[in-house]
C-alpha cells in the first residue's frame, strides 16, 4: 500500500491542513503518518514514533518511514535549525524520496532565476548585502530593504532610509515594525550584522493601495497528478496601514483576487502568465525537483510586476478564500503526486 510522511514541527492534531491532507489521502487509498524531527534519530528509519491518520483521527504509533517524505519544516529559529542536520541525513538515504526538495536560501534563488533573461524584467535591482553595497545602494536608491536570505513571514526584514541627518532603520519583529535612528555608518552596521545574518539587498518600491497599505499578489503552484505545475489559487495579501510588509505572518489579511482585478489592463496578465510559466521550470533546472511553490509579485502603480519573494514552502492560509473545489486540488495534490511518482518508479523499474 502506498503511503507517505508529514514531516514537520507542528502537530497534526493541531494542523486543519495537515488534516485535510490525511482525509484526501485515505479516500485514495493511501496513508499517511506524521513525524518531528525531534523524534528522528541518525541511526534507523524502520522505528519512529509520530502519528498515523485512520479512522478520521490521528493516532500516536510507531512505524517504518514510508518511502515519501512531506517536508514541511521550517528552519527559522535556532531551535528548529538544530534538527536540520537529522533532516539531510534522511534526504540521502536512498530509498527515501522527498516530494518537494526544497531551495536553498533567498540570494541562491535569486541568482538562479535572474539569469533568464526574459525573467530579467520581473525582478527588482537585487544584490547581497555587504557593508559597500548597503551604502551605495542607500545611495542610490535613498530607501531599501534588507531581507534576511532565510527569513520567514516578513520577520528581520529591515528599511532603511537615508535622510541626510542619520539613517533611519525599520525592522519587522513578528508583526510589529520598530525604529532606530543611526548618525553614523559603524553604528548602523553594527546593528544589522549583530546576530550574523546574511541579507539580499533590494530598493524599496511604492507598492502600496490609496489608504497606504502594502499589498502584493501570492500565487499557489502544485505539481498535479501528471507531475506538471498547475496553478492554484492567486490572492491579494494586504498588510496593515502604514506598514511595509503583506505577509499574512506578520499581520496582514487576504483579499479574493477576483474580487481585487477591476480594471487590470491585459499586459499585467500575460506577464503573469509568462512568470508562471517560466519560473518554476527555470528553478527546478538549477535545483532538485519540487513539488509546490510560492511566488511573490510586488504590482506598481503603473501595473508593473515585480517578482519579491519565491518559496517552495508556501503557507497555505489563502485557501480561506477559495471554493470548496480549489480547496480540494490542493489537500489531494501531495497524495496524487506521491501516486504518479510511485507510478513512475515502477515504470523505470520494469524498462
Amino acid at each position: 500500500m502506498t503511503a507517505f510522511c508529514i514531516l514537520a514541527f507542528t502537530s497534526p492534531v493541531k494542523s486543519k491542513y495537515f488534516t485535510h491532507i490525511a482525509q484526501h489521502a485515505e479516500k485514495l487509498g493511501v496513508t499517511v503518518y506524521h513525524l518531528t524531527p525531534k523524534n528522528l534519530t541518525l541511526t534507523s528509519v524502520d522505528s519512529v514514533t509520530g502519528y498515523k491518520y485512520e479512522c478520521g483521527t490521528w493516532v500516536p504509533t510507531t512505524f517504518s518511514l514510508p518511502n515519501y517524505v512531506y517536508d514541511q519544516c521550517y528552519y527559522a529559529t535556532k531551535r528548529t535549525k538544530a534538527y536540520k542536520a537529522r533532516v539531510k541525513w534522511l534526504k540521502e538515504k536512498r530509498k527515501i524520496t522527498f516530494i518537494g526538495n526544497g531551495l536553498p536560501n533567498k540570494w541562491e534563488v535569486f541568482q538562479a532565476a535572474m539569469k533568464v533573461s526574459t525573467l530579467q524584467p520581473y525582478f527588482p535591482f537585487t544584490t547581497k548585502a555587504t557593508e559597500d553595497t548597503i551604502f551605495s545602494s542607500l545611495k542610490q536608491f535613498k530607501t531599501i530593504l534588507l531581507k534576511p536570505v532565510d527569513g520567514l513571514q516578513g520577520n528581520g526584514i529591515i528599511k532603511l532610509h537615508d535622510s541626510f541627518l542619520h539613517i533611519r532603520a525599520t525592522v519587522v519583529n513578528n508583526g510589529d515594525e520598530i525604529t532606530k535612528d543611526f548618525m553614523t555608518h559603524e553604528a548602523l552596521l553594527a546593528w544589522i550584522f549583530q546576530e550574523k545574518k546574511e541579507y539580499i539587498i533590494q530598493p524599496f518600491l511604492l507598492l502600496q493601495d490609496e489608504l497606504n497599505h502594502p499589498f502584493d499578489l501570492r500565487i499557489l503552484l502544485q505539481k498535479n497528478e501528471n507531475g506538471k505545475w498547475e496553478e492554484r489559487k492567486r490572492v491579494i495579501r494586504k498588510g496593515k496601514q502604514h506598514t511595509f510588509t503583506s505577509n499574512i505572518g506578520s499581520g496582514g489579511s487576504v483579499i479574493a483576487y477576483e474580487d481585487w482585478r477591476l480594471d487590470i489592463p491585459p499586459f499585467f496578465e500575460q506577464s503573469i502568465q509568462e512568470i508562471i510559466h517560466q519560473l518554476p521550470l527555470c528553478i527546478e533546472k538549477q535545483f532538485l525537483p519540487l513539488f509546490e511553490l510560492g511566488i511573490d509579485i510586488g504590482i506598481s502603480p503603473d501595473y508593473c510586476p515585480y517578482i519579491l519573494d519565491i518559496n517552495s514552502k508556501p503557507g497555505h492560509k489563502i485557501m480561506e478564500t477559495s471554493t470548496e473545489e480549489q480547496k480540494e486540488k490542493v489537500y489531494e495534490a501531495p497524495t496524487k503526486y506521491v501516486l504518479y511518482l510511485d507510478q513512475l518508479k515502477e515504470w523505470r523499474k520494469n524498462r
